[in-house]
């Protein structure tokens, strides 16, 4: 693992290291050597009681299901193996290096604790689902891959806890605000493990844990391991619902194979907890309850009806189109009334040579600089190519800094001049149509988080009607009931009346009236 220099000297610049204790140190030289002994291993344990104590409560807690009670370190030694011994000891020494920092604004010490545990058992979960030779290793490095975390903490505590509460509704642009101090907490967690003289592959798996799920999909077994547990152990619904789709591009699982990992996780996280003297605390919710930030869901609800009503008439429109040029036009307008960006770029895909090209439209001009330009399909490491053959949203600005954007990328954002860009992938029918590339600034990525439903179906209807164009007049009528279909979610009576303005806005008003009302309803019987 390589850092630049400027990132090197910014981590060896900071005054807040940790160093693990000598006994620990001793313990992990004596684990990996060949020529250590059981013997060996319980002597360096037994000089230190608290050591001695923490792994004989966890041996007999029933995380591990014994019915006979063990006494001494050197039974625990040999019930256990070198492996769990030492992974044991790592995790509780490390956790013993940071009990005295305290937690703060925007950082919940126990959260982070119960985060990185789940994320630890998950990980050794799937590590024996998948056959790893050491599902130990992977329960070892799914505790400590957010440790960089706690290093920002203690160094940066004012600009941390002030990044962390300007950002906190939005957790997947704290990553890009923690480059901005100096590196993000994956880089640093890498670092640290690296400087405890971990191995470079453990090292590197803490690194990518942040990765995108493309490039995870030809990582090592114990990074790929970490990275679904990671989002497994997530208090957003949404990363969970990621972590699902990883679990099956990766690994394979159903649904209810996940379900029983998490199942199985929760009883034995607070067994851990305990037997390790860790203070957790679960992330908690709100329930069903209706609250103010309902409430301002449900703002944010009636600004998406709006749109919606929007979005049909720009559909109207796209299927009304007669050319090619035409539909780009219409869905480049469409993108400007309702998310209101302005560097907006299209790439169509030519299937015969597995390649993007980009689209000049009259009056673009944006277009004319991608006038020419080829990506090809098999290009892995530029977000337009991973984002249609993910045929997942892809950008540059949630991401870590390493791996850099390609040459590529960072050609069309330089001209746009913005500070990154996302794709929006364009399928219809199953069959790969082009992409959208968005130019964005920080603020206009936040606010286009929240409409990423209708973003992306404004994409699948725009590819639609490319996808009608490409065809040809003489498939037309063998294609009409597709066409049909594309449009089957829109109300017949919003199509019928969607140039009458009027109209439109009585439906919104109706839905918006339904919506308030039963939040009253609601608040009434609570």
């Amino acid at each position: 693992m390589h850092f630049n220099k400027s990132l090197l000297d910014k981590l060896t610049s900071l005054k807040h290291i940790p160093t693990l204790p000598h006994i620990l140190l001793q313990l992990i030289k004596t684990c990996n050597a060949d020529s250590g002994s059981l013997k060996e291993i319980s002597r360096i344990i037994e000089k230190d009681p608290a050591l001695s104590s923490r792994i004989l409560s966890l041996v007999n807690s029933a995380y591990y299901s014994k019915n006979n009670r063990i006494r001494s370190v050197d039974s625990a030694v040999i019930f256990l193996g070198t492996n769990a011994i030492k992974n044991i000891a790592i995790c509780s020494s490390v956790h013993e290096v940071f009990k005295k920092v305290k937690s703060g604004a925007g950082f919940n010490l126990k959260h982070f604790w119960w985060h990185s545990l789940r994320c630890a058992i998950l990980a050794k979960s799937i590590a024996k689902k998948q056959k790893f030779h050491d599902p130990e290793e992977a329960f070892l490095f799914g505790m400590l891959h957010d440790l960089g975390k706690i290093i920002l903490w203690v160094n940066f505590p004012e600009q941390y806890a002030d990044l962390l509460e300007k950002r906190k509704s939005r957790p997947d642009l704290i990553l890009a605000g923690e480059t901005q101090l100096g590196a993000n907490h994956a880089e640093i967690g890498a670092w640290l493990l690296n400087k405890w003289n971990f191995q470079h592959d453990i090292a590197n798996a803490v690194l990518s844990h942040h990765y995108s799920l493309y490039s995870m999909l030809k990582a090592t077994p114990l990074a790929q391991f970490i990275y679904v547990a990671n989002l497994l152990s997530n208090e957003s619904d949404q990363k969970i619902r990621e972590g699902l789709t990883a679990s099956q591009k990766i690994f394979g699982f159903t649904q209810s194979a996940v379900e029983e990992f998490l199942s199985l996780a929760d009883d034995e996280l607070i067994t851990m907890a305990e037997s390790l003297n860790i203070a957790i605390e679960p992330f908690k919710s709100n329930g069903f309850e209706y609250s103010k930030e309902d409430r301002e869901k449900e703002i944010l609800l009636t600004k998406e009806v709006g749109d919606q009503s929007l979005l049909l008439s720009t559909v109207q429109n796209l299927l009304g189109a007669t050319d090619e040029e035409a539909i780009w036009k219409e869905t480049s307008q469409g993108l400007q009334i309702l998310f209101e960006l302005t560097a907006i770029l299209f790439f169509v895909y030519d299937p015969e040579n597995n390649c993007l090209r980009g689209v000049v439209l009259p009056d673009a001009v944006n277009s004319l600089m991608i006038k020419g330009m080829i990506v090809p399909l098999k290009m892995e490491e530029s977000l337009l190519a991973e984002c249609l053959q993910t045929r997942m949203i892809t950008d540059s600005l949630s991401r870590p800094a390493v791996p850099a954007p390609s040459r590529l990328d960072k050609q069309i954002i330089r001209f746009i001049d913005k500070e990154g860009i996302a794709c929006i992938p364009m399928v219809a029918y199953g069959e790969k149509t082009g992409v959208i590339v968005l130019g964005l600034d920080l603020m206009e990525f936040s606010n286009l988080k929240s409409q990423i439903k209708l973003l992306q179906m404004l994409a699948d209807q725009a590819a639609v009607a490319i996808r009608v164009h490409h065809l040809g007049r003489s498939q037309l009528q063998q294609i009409q009931p597709e066409r049909q279909s594309a449009s089957s979610s829109m109300d017949k009576n919003n199509v019928h009346n969607i140039n009458n303005p009027l109209s439109v806005i009585k439906n919104y008003l109706k839905i918006l009236w339904i919506k308030l009302a039963r939040i009253d309803i609601a608040q009434e019987k609570n």
